[in-house]
């Protein structure tokens, strides 16, 4: 069973927006700041909607600092205010040390409600992060890595450990990934760098948007390539590609070895380039 873990911190800012917004709503927003302790080695989820999701490993902090953003929708600016101040960030840990962190409207969720989550802690090890409308950004996290969101940018560095990544409209920016990868969206580049020691595999989707993938020097395997509207090219270590045909928007490229993990880089509107380091 969860045990929901108490507030520890006041709001600190409260600020009313006036006027009719979308569907005649209006909104109040107030800033929290909430802290619990943090366990070693325990993973990570965070829920949100209609906002940004930012986690950090942050070795000079020794617990877990949650900063929320949160809005509130009403038919008045007094209903808004109302709804905010019932509204509740939850923190919570399971029997698997997995830290949960959501919000929770009054009366369940109204368009205009949503969350911008920041969160700061020594280091997470598994982490899934979803929202409804919004970027999502990590960095120097571990282990098994999910980000889901309908709607912004993803930006992954330093991590280490496999990824999966799906936005269906954003542009996605993977820096620094010792693990495998798999990552779509439906319109958006996609910019991936794998550490040296990454031998992958992996694999990217983008129905609109160029792709960039660089490969370090323990990267195996046959890439397949597939582009309807843009040119593939490989540059970088010669002495790394085994074999390589490209024809038009289509081909291939074995790196290191045939053997190696096959993956993909496939977009229908836009160039593919695979750059393999030494």
């Amino acid at each position: 069973m969860h045990r929901r873990m108490p507030m520890l911190a006041a709001v600190v800012t409260v600020s009313l927006l006036q006027g009719c917004v979308l569907f005649d709503m209006h909104r109040a927003s107030e800033d929290r700041r909430l802290t619990v302790t943090h366990v070693e080695g325990s993973g990570l989820q965070v829920t949100s909607r209609n906002g940004s999701i930012e986690v950090v490993a942050d070795d000079s902090v020794d617990e877990v600092i949650v900063d929320v953003h949160l809005t509130c929708g009403g038919s008045s600016a007094a209903q808004a205010k109302e709804r905010l101040q019932a509204a509740i960030v939850v923190i919570e840990r399971d029997t698997s040390r997995m830290l949960t962190i959501r919000p929770e409207f009054p009366g369940g969720p109204q368009n205009n409600d949503g969350a911008n989550i920041t969160v700061r802690l020594p280091g997470a090890v598994g982490a899934s992060l979803s929202t409804s409308n919004g970027r999502v950004t990590t960095r120097g996290l571990a282990g098994a890595l999910v980000v889901d969101t309908s709607n912004g940018r993803v930006i992954v560095d330093d991590h280490d450990g496999e990824a999966r990544i799906h936005t269906s409209n954003g542009r996605i920016e993977v820096r620094e990934l010792s693990g495998s990868l798999d990552a779509r969206t439906s319109n958006g580049k996609v910019h991936v760098a794998l550490t040296d020691d990454a031998p992958g595999p992996i694999h990217v989707r983008s129905s609109n948007g160029s792709i960039l993938a660089i490969v370090g020097a323990a990267f195996l395997g046959r890439i397949d390539f597939d582009t309807s509207n843009g040119r593939v090219k490989v540059t970088g270590s010669e002495a790394r590609l085994v074999r390589e045909r490209i024809s038009g928007g289509d081909g291939y490229a074995v790196v290191g070895a045939a053997d190696g993990p096959q993956s993909m880089l496939d977009t229908s509107n836009g160039s593919i380039e695979l750059h393999i380091l030494n």
